[in-house]
């Protein structure tokens, strides 16, 4: 078989804008095809083609087309349909045809790997997710393709919905955002990406603060304000709730600020105690608040709140439980309405007097 170039372009000369267009023939097992393919993925066709034990025999060039046309390989759709079946085959693969694309066209190769990404999470296969994350940021890192803040943090958003963002990603991205970003743009986006993060599960840690206190810092912001920023964003999200004790001392004076202003953040914290908040910075938090004086005044309702706050102070301590003065007195107020407390796992059963009678919970 011969392959001539088109009448018309016998002479070429290459126009503006355009991506050199070759006709590769390949050839194997008595079969021959003839392949139209950008000079640049050149090396993915003849890698595609080896898949089916063919071997480029032949190249030319034939012409010219807009990158529109020439956007898509053929072999993603080889892999979509592989991944079920060989995802650490279609991995391999893959890994080649990226490396050769990421030196010619950088932003297709990050284009294939997020294309790979939904395949794999299609596929139920969100392991290899992370990795294609780091792959993503590396080359946009080398050719400095970083993206605008909005577009970035749309990818962001797509790997956190498969579980695949992870906290060092978040780490890393401020740095990023400090390198290329304007301060306010940085800021933003880092306080944008957190609260993301914490949506996902990540735990909040106090270091993700102390950045957005440097990102803020540049941007003109005082502590308070990031940290009110802050913890505006990550409220009753799942990080949040799952926080270290050292992430509230640190935004503690914002923290309380805030619960103090809002009753719907008092509501929720009234729900649900963060599971590392300490039981003084709790109660502080809420004592004296519109919520907890409401709460207060109806003994029922008191006690019945009293008793799950309770019952989650012993499930996590071992006998005898922390004593606080205003523990006491609050079990004290409302132990007409109390009853008694069953805790099953540990076959134990309080009630009113036997909490005011043990001698840990003596008053401090």
């Amino acid at each position: 078989m011969d392959i001539r170039p088109l009448t018309t372009l016998e002479t070429p000369t290459e126009p503006p804008n355009r991506v050199e267009v070759q006709a590769a023939r390949f050839s194997g097992g008595g079969i021959t095809i003839v392949e139209l393919t950008p000079t640049g993925t050149l090396p993915a066709a003849t890698i595609r083609a080896a898949t089916s034990g063919l071997r480029r025999t032949h190249t030319q060039v034939i012409g010219w087309a807009t990158p529109r046309d020439t956007c898509t390989l053929p072999i993603l759709g080889w892999a979509r349909g592989m991944v079920h079946t060989r995802p650490h085959l279609v991995k391999t693969r893959m890994a080649q045809i990226i490396n050769q694309l990421a030196v010619t066209r950088p932003r297709r190769a990050i284009s294939v790997v997020r294309d790979l990404a939904r395949y794999y999470m299609e596929a139920g296969r969100s392991d290899f997710l992370p990795a294609y994350l780091d792959q993503i940021l590396r080359i946009a890192r080398h050719h400095n393709l970083l993206l605008d803040p909005e577009r970035r943090l749309a990818m962001f958003r797509e790997f956190a919905a498969w579980n695949a963002l992870s906290i060092d990603h978040v780490r890393a991205e401020a740095a990023a955002a400090a390198q290329h970003f304007t301060p306010e743009q940085a800021f933003d986006h880092h306080v944008r990406l957190i609260a993301l993060a914490s949506r996902s599960g990540i735990t909040m840690q106090p270091d993700l603060v102390g950045q957005a206190r440097q990102l803020g810092a540049t941007a003109g912001f005082d502590t308070d304000q990031v940290d009110a920023t802050v913890v505006t964003v990550v409220f009753d999200t799942t990080g949040f709730r799952a926080a270290p004790e050292t992430f509230f001392a640190m935004v503690g004076r914002s923290l309380r600020a805030l619960v103090r202003s809002r009753r719907d953040y008092q509501e929720k914290l009234l729900d649900v105690r963060p599971e590392f908040m300490t039981l003084d910075r709790y109660h502080d938090l809420l004592d004296g608040t519109e919520a907890w004086d409401e709460l207060a005044k109806n003994k029922w309702e008191f006690a019945a709140w009293l008793k799950d706050l309770i019952f989650d102070i012993i499930v996590d301590h071992p006998i005898p439980f922390p004593p606080r003065k205003w523990l006491i007195d609050a079990i004290h107020q409302v132990r007409r309405a109390w009853g008694c407390l069953d805790v099953p796992d540990k076959k134990l059963r309080y009630c009113p007097w036997t909490l005011l009678t043990h001698s840990s919970l003596s008053a401090e």
